[in-house]
């Protein structure tokens, strides 16, 4: 009664309890995409011509100085740990709901160096992952994917631009898995995809049969 919890949008009182960090009328705010239930979305055309992408979708329109950024930069920068994995629980229940990714077995977050790690104290892609198990049915996590250099913020950079710093960047061991496992990888933004696109092609040297499919909390949309 004396420090209510307060939705971390708007700073308001959190009216409804199930609906952990944002007050109801935030959470009407945010802006679904929808991209689960369409097929060749706007999320999947962006990797045409550069993967063999399965399914793609983004939860979020991710828009500058607007609600989900002030989200994802939470989740980030403000020790956003619990945040992280309520928006992988919102994820999670999508991506259940959607026949486009039924056959994924193992999810895959885009992995941090160890330095910004340290530095963080956390991957907020790790937990988003932990939220997104936790609402659709406790699939294993497959955190053999490594980062190798650290390539710093690249958000000001081009698709090009990131290609070359992320160049080497990404490694993936070799466990034992199903044969011919499907990854999903799993990242908080999607901007250019070139992340999420090396991850994949790192994935795909060590797991040559394997079927990718990506999914992130927000979309940006550079068109």
């Amino acid at each position: 009664m004396l420090f209510p919890a307060q939705c971390i949008a708007c700073s308001g009182k959190r009216y409804n309890d199930h609906v952990l960090h944002l007050c109801m009328f935030c959470f009407d705010e945010l802006p679904f995409t929808y991209h689960f239930e369409l097929r060749n979305n706007l999320f999947e055309q962006r990797f045409w011509g550069r993967l063999p992408l399965c399914s793609g979708a983004s939860l979020l329109f991710f828009q500058k100085d607007a609600l989900v950024q002030n989200l994802i930069y939470r989740l980030k920068y403000d020790s956003g740990k619990e945040l992280a994995r309520f928006l992988g629980r919102l994820l999670g229940t999508s991506l259940a709901k959607s026949e486009a990714f039924e056959t994924v077995n193992y999810l895959v977050p885009v992995p941090l160096h160890r330095k910004k790690k340290r530095k963080r104290g956390y991957n907020q892609t790790a937990l988003i992952c932990l939220g997104v198990q936790e609402s659709w049915d406790n699939k294993p996590i497959f955190n053999g994917l490594k980062r190798l250099k650290n390539t710093g913020t690249q958000t000001k950079m081009g698709r090009l631009a990131r290609l070359k710093n992320l160049e080497g960047a990404m490694v993936s061991e070799k466990q034992v898995l199903v044969e011919c496992p499907h990854f999903l990888i799993i990242d908080d933004v999607m901007t250019t995809g070139t992340t999420l696109e090396i991850c994949a092609l790192a994935l795909l040297e060590v797991y040559p049969k394997a079927k990718i499919s990506v999914a992130t909390l927000a979309f940006a949309d550079l068109w």
